[in-house]
């Protein structure tokens, strides 16, 4: 039994696509490994739906190697959408793979021109305040406002993901303990 779900695809797609959006537009320094790491997930989660849709047709794939692979990819895209809780906590770490675009936004909201230029996956490289001012590439607030609304829209579609890949899971078990054969699952 295989399971395939085109909205995995999607999802998955949508996530790579973002996070490699917010990635090229790092003007200074190294990308953020938080939008690195979402994009590795929506790339291993987009593989695992490519996955799936071949285990539609080649049986040695079906079975448990289907569903480990969806596990592995759900497990991937929760450790993109949640913290690793020891380094948010100690904070010894800036923002490390395991942490995710949703933490990396806490505090941040798109319309406060504030937090959005202060926040490193946002604001394209480093900037910081300098006597009082803000200095910083992005001196428009609407190119920071899209890049918010992007990695707002990135963490939205990691979870998403998350939540479908473990459908799939779900329904691969579900379809394996009634005996369910050779179907797809869409």
């Amino acid at each position: 039994m295989s399971t395939y779900n085109p909205w995995q695809i999607a999802f998955a797609g949508i996530v790579l696509g973002l996070s490699i959006s917010l990635a090229r537009h790092q003007l200074f320094g190294p990308v953020p490994a938080t939008t690195s790491y979402s994009a590795f997930a929506g790339a291993f989660a987009m593989l695992a739906a490519l996955i799936g849709v071949a285990a539609i047709f080649v049986e040695a794939i079906q079975g448990l190697i289907m569903p480990i692979i969806d596990a592995l990819a759900a497990l991937l895209l929760l450790a993109a959408g949640i913290p690793n809780t020891r380094q948010h906590v100690t904070r010894k770490l800036t923002i490390s793979a395991r942490q995710a675009i949703a933490v990396g936004l806490k505090g941040v909201s798109c319309t406060n021109p504030y937090t959005t230029t202060l926040n490193k996956l946002l604001n394209g490289g480093d900037c910081g305040l300098s006597k009082g001012e803000i200095n910083c590439e992005y001196t428009s607030y609407n190119e920071l406002k899209g890049r918010c609304q992007k990695a707002e829209a990135d963490a939205v579609f990691v979870f998403l993901a998350f939540l479908v890949t473990l459908g799939l899971i779900g329904l691969a078990f579900l379809f394996r303990k009634r005996g369910g054969g050779q179907k797809a699952v869409v």
